[in-house]
């Protein structure tokens, strides 16, 4: 995190016309048909990490609402080392998209990356124009985020 002032700011995408929201891409996939989820995931992650390459590259922070398994008690740098480990299905996944420190990271509660949480004020500044949404739910969690802007 930056440790002065003029640095905070020159994280904040006020002047961006495009704001990258990349959804739920931590996540362990301990479910049934994990595995297989898993392998058709993949290659979809690797043009995810595509896109916040990118966006970082033109210095605009990658938006990334995230699951935490109900953990409320955890930090989210705790749900990435989990979902890191050896023995968990969606390591390769995770570590492919795992936010940089510039990112924004917002934590939900449940399917909706708008309900209870900040999400909103990220997306006000006057030059955003655009939202480019990603992950691999697209019939949950991709779809409650579009439907919510």
């Amino acid at each position: 995190m930056p440790t002065d002032t003029a640095s905070l700011h020159d994280t904040v995408p006020d002047t961006a016309r495009v704001a990258p929201v990349i959804v739920d891409t931590i996540n362990d996939l301990d479910f049934d048909g994990g595995a297989a989820h898993l392998r058709r995931a993949l290659p979809r992650a690797q043009r995810l990490a595509t896109l916040a390459r990118r966006a970082c590259e033109r210095r605009i922070p990658v938006i990334s609402p995230n699951d935490d398994f109900g953990r409320w008690r955890s930090s989210f740098d705790d749900v990435v080392d989990y979902c890191r480990g050896e023995d968990v299905c969606g390591r390769r996944f995770v570590a492919r998209l795992v936010p940089e420190p510039d990112d924004d990271v917002v934590i939900k509660p449940k399917h909706s990356a708008f309900f209870a949480t900040p999400l909103h004020m990220l997306l006000e500044h006057p030059g955003l124009r655009r939202l480019v949404v990603g992950g691999v739910s697209r019939d949950v969690c991709i779809l409650f985020v579009t439907h919510d802007t």
